[in-house]
């Protein structure tokens, strides 16, 4: 879990750790310029360096698995397929690398997939739907999802469990920060217990944005929703023009019992806000394309230069106070600096080759945990910095230095980090900070416990050989004595001074403390 590859050591503790990996291949077999798509019936994770994927009919999700979907990737629809979620999907792109759900024939996204050059071009209804059933739970975030809703619409969230069954086995769906675009039919239809649609950018879908018939909990907030529906214009010769609309910004069929549709913007839909409940809605707080307001009226009706409607055919609605300019979002919370845990002396140890962060008495676990609880994810912006630690620390930096440049530029893309440094860990981040070759790369360096002026501990290794008489020295003391007969030094002191261990001459007091 927290290895790394610095294999320096010189010295090696005399313990042999057996490691099993298991590694699950499943859910798709992989082709020379794309990887076609399976049915996903083991937790499968799809990564951005094999894109796009392609699915050709269609690709299910099974109850109890989950299926992850890395920044960047690009899945295709061939005609008339689906992904059907019985169990978990989360996809989180990110706003400078999306995750791309379109048609195989968008020669945009991921090039010319089905290999037929100019001779196609994506277009409503190329793809069928992304089913979201009765007990799945899916997260997309950062993603555009277009040209589907060949049969139904684009993303279907189906209809929960009965009602009184446990709330943890109803259906979840957060659709956040997106583009849901040029369906043939609907953007969304929202039949679930619990949902969230928030942030996106909802366009260009012939018939509604969204078609709503919650059964419980759902929120439609801070939206852009326009240009939705269809006007349709019939021509008889010898007679006027004829005009059917059809479609628009929502369509609302069903009240749900809490709902929150709120801060949304309309303007330019065919139709903007349709309630065919027979019941009461709370649409306060949505702009409507004007600082005039919807234009309401009982039955159908249209917008008007960009000014949206409210089409009340069965039921009324509550939409004053309405807002009189558009409203947005407040900006999200930027993503936080991945976080390096850099150990102490004795904090890292050297099992089979590889380093490990205490694998012996486990003192980075909690802060580990504490981490993760916190949001942070493993290899991705949390990791740990085992190291040599009887080498000196100026020569730990060096390390630290190419440790950070890596995780910029190949795992975070960003351009710094955070350092948690424990002990002696401090002073080798201070080693590599306070240093000519510094890149100004670490945002904040957190100390715990560093001995900035030095250890009397160091001074009793260092002149004695000994560790003190506290029940964690006496386990330090086992341990180099130990490793001292392991490595051919008969004493701790001969084997302190005999190496040498620059980095407890480097812990000596700076101060007078005989």
């Amino acid at each position: 879990m927290r290895n790394k590859n610095n294999k320096r050591g010189i010295f090696y503790f005399p313990a042999r750790i057996s490691i099993f990996l298991i590694f699950v291949l499943g859910g798709f077999f992989v082709f020379t310029r794309s990887v076609k798509a399976a049915d996903v019936n083991a937790d499968t994770t799809w990564i951005k360096e094999n894109s796009p994927y392609i699915i050709q009919n269609s690709v299910t999700v099974a109850s109890g698995v989950t299926l992850t979907i890395n920044q960047g990737v690009i899945v295709k629809f061939a005609l008339g397929s689906s992904l059907v979620v019985n169990g978990k999907l989360y996809a989180n792109g990110k706003s400078n690398d999306k995750i791309i759900f379109t048609s195989i024939k968008d020669d945009n996204a991921g090039g010319d997939t089905n290999g037929d050059g100019a001779g196609s071009a994506p277009s409503h209804g190329d793809w069928n739907q992304i089913i979201i059933t009765s007990a799945a739970d899916v997260n997309i975030n950062q993603a555009e999802i277009k040209y589907g809703g060949g049969s139904g619409s684009m993303i279907k969230i189906a209809t929960g469990p009965p009602y009184y069954v446990s709330p943890d086995q109803w259906n979840k769906a957060v659709i956040v920060n997106s583009l849901i675009s040029f369906s043939k039919t609907y953007g969304i239809y929202d039949n679930g217990w619990q949902t969230v649609i928030s942030k996106n950018t909802i366009t260009g879908n012939k018939l509604y944005g969204i078609w709503m018939a919650p059964n419980y909990k759902n929120e439609i907030s801070y939206n852009n929703i326009h240009d939705n529906g269809t006007v349709i214009i019939y021509n008889k010769p010898g007679w006027p023009p004829a005009y059917s609309y059809n479609g628009g910004g929502i369509m609302f069929t069903r009240s749900g019992s809490k709902l929150f549709i709120h801060y949304n913007n309309f303007f330019n839909n065919v139709l903007g806000f349709v309630n065919t409940t027979g019941a009461q809605v709370n649409i306060a707080n949505n702009y409507w394309g004007s600082l005039l307001g919807p234009i309401v009226c009982s039955g159908y009706c249209v917008g008007v230069n960009g000014r949206d409607s409210i089409s009340l055919v069965e039921g009324t609605a509550i939409y004053e106070p309405f807002l009189t300019d558009a409203c947005a979002p407040e900006p999200e919370p930027e993503e936080p600096d991945p976080v390096i845990i850099v150990p102490g002396i004795m904090g890292s140890w050297n099992v089979s080759g590889e380093w490990q962060l205490d694998p012996i008495l486990h003192t980075y676990d909690n802060l580990w945990e504490a981490l993760k609880l916190a949001g942070y994810e493993e290899n991705k912006t949390l990791f740990a910095f085992p190291y040599q630690w009887r080498l000196s620390n100026s020569y730990t930096a060096v390390l630290l230095q190419e440790e950070i440049r890596k995780i910029k530029e190949d795992i975070c893309e960003c351009d710094k980090v955070d350092i948690v440094a424990h002990s002696m860990g401090g002073l080798v981040a201070r080693s590599y900070i306070q240093s000519n070759d510094y890149q100004n790369d670490v945002d904040q360096l957190i100390f715990l416990g560093t001995p900035h002026q030095g250890s009397t501990r160091a001074y009793l290794a260092w002149e004695g050989g000994e560790f003190g008489v506290k029940p964690i020295d006496k386990i330090q003391q086992r341990i180099f004595t130990v490793e001292a007969d392991f490595n051919g030094y008969g004493s701790v002191f001969k084997y302190v001074r005999g190496l040498p261990m620059q980095s407890i001459q480097e812990m000596l007091p700076i101060y007078d403390y005989l």
